[in-house]
């Protein structure tokens, strides 16, 4: 038996948001430049609030911390559409890959301790060093091309 077209109706959801492409992006680039300006005041340790947000970081990224305010702020640059020379995807992927390789290398923090690690335990120890060397050149070769 074939169906009946037009017996069964959708329901419409009361409340239907509809953003522009641009609108995004930019709420995104947004969100990305406040949270790089959180992390940078949470430096100060003027309150509690931003007293343990700073213990967070650091105990996430160790002494790298100081430079996550940067990669935040370079990635929502990226979003925002500025034609900057710093509003560039090589800067930000750049940057991250030397970032993240550099705090690989000295096992800083929780994420540089797992990343070693994660690499150590698929090859050795001199290879997860030569990787992570590797990785840090390739990030200062893709930041400054």
């Amino acid at each position: 038996m074939p169906k009946r077209r037009g017996q069964y109706k959708k329901r419409r959801s009361p409340f239907k948001l509809k953003l522009r492409k641009k609108t995004i992006y930019t709420l995104f680039a947004l969100s990305l430049i406040g949270a790089s300006g959180v992390t940078l005041v949470s430096f100060t340790k003027a309150s509690t609030l931003l007293f343990e947000l700073n213990r967070f970081i650091v105990a996430l990224f160790g002494w790298g911390s100081i430079f996550l305010p940067v990669s935040l702020f370079l990635s929502g640059l990226l979003f925002t559409g500025v034609r900057l020379s710093l509003a560039k995807p090589n800067v930000s992927v750049g940057f991250a890959l030397t970032w993240l390789s550099i705090l690989g290398l000295s096992q800083a923090g929780i994420v540089g301790y797992e990343i070693f690690r994660n690499i150590a335990d698929l090859l050795t120890t001199i290879g997860a060093i030569l990787i992570l060397l590797g990785g840090a050149l390739v990030g200062i070769i893709v930041l400054f091309n």
